[in-house]
């Protein structure tokens, strides 16, 4: 037993036709890289013991504020977190700034156990 059909099979998302590459260029997401950063966010590095690393761009100026987003990302919560930059434990009050923690630097994070 064969199924013929008869009609062409048209897709849709968000009523624009996906049947054509135009038409999938208009509906894909942006690159990356296109993508809106807010202002005054920087990107930093956290890196793990175990190796693991995980990419946060906050717009956070506290230490405990960058605590609280690895923890959304990681699941560690942020009393367990001990950030180190540059050979320094980072305290929860200070800023990011007054550490010189800049676009694209990589921060330690121990786990305490």
């Amino acid at each position: 037993m064969s199924l013929h059909l008869a009609l062409p099979l048209r897709a849709a998302l968000a009523g624009a036709a996906l049947w054509s590459p135009s038409a999938l260029a208009q509906t894909a997401p942006a690159p990356a890289a296109a993508r809106a950063v807010p202002s005054g966010a920087i990107t930093v590095t956290v890196k793990f013991l175990t190796g693991a690393t995980e990419t946060v761009t906050t717009t956070s100026t506290t230490v405990l504020g960058l605590k609280e987003q690895v923890f959304d990302l990681a699941g560690i919560g942020p009393q367990l977190q001990r950030l180190v930059f540059a050979g320094k434990e980072m305290q929860d009050a200070r800023t990011l700034g007054s550490y010189n923690v800049t676009n694209g630097s990589v921060i330690n994070d121990v786990v305490r156990l």
